[in-house]
Formats: C-alpha cells, structure tokens, sequence
C-alpha cells in the first residue's frame, strides 16, 4: 500500500511540474502506479504456471 501510495504521489508530482495538467497527471499517476500489480500477477503465472500456490498468492495476496 505505502509503495502504491509513493508511486501516485511521485508520478502526480512530475506530471505536475511538467505542466502537464491535473487531469491528465492524475490518470497518468494512477495508471503507472497500477501497472505493477498486472506485472507481478503476469511474472508470477509464467515462473510457477497458472494452477501455483504461488501465482494464487500473488493475485489474492494484495486483496
């Protein structure tokens, strides 16, 4: 959660500076903050394969 939580804030913060505007900052901080969770679920099934306990921890885990 804190690693998320440092992602948005980091990510809204560049794209803030970068003038880049809340609306866009916003989406784009929570679709880069997000892309992690999707990668570990992605590198999880393809080390262990999909019936693993763990690629299961890793989809249910942060549930």
């Amino acid at each position: 959660m804190y690693l998320f939580s440092l992602y948005v804030v980091c990510n809204f913060f560049m794209n803030f500076k970068l003038k880049v505007g809340y609306p866009k900052a916003t989406a784009v901080a929570f679709t880069a903050a997000s892309n992690d969770f999707e990668l570990a679920i992605a590198v999880a099934v393809a080390i262990w394969g999909i019936g693993s306990e763990q690629a299961f921890a890793t989809v249910i885990g942060p549930l």
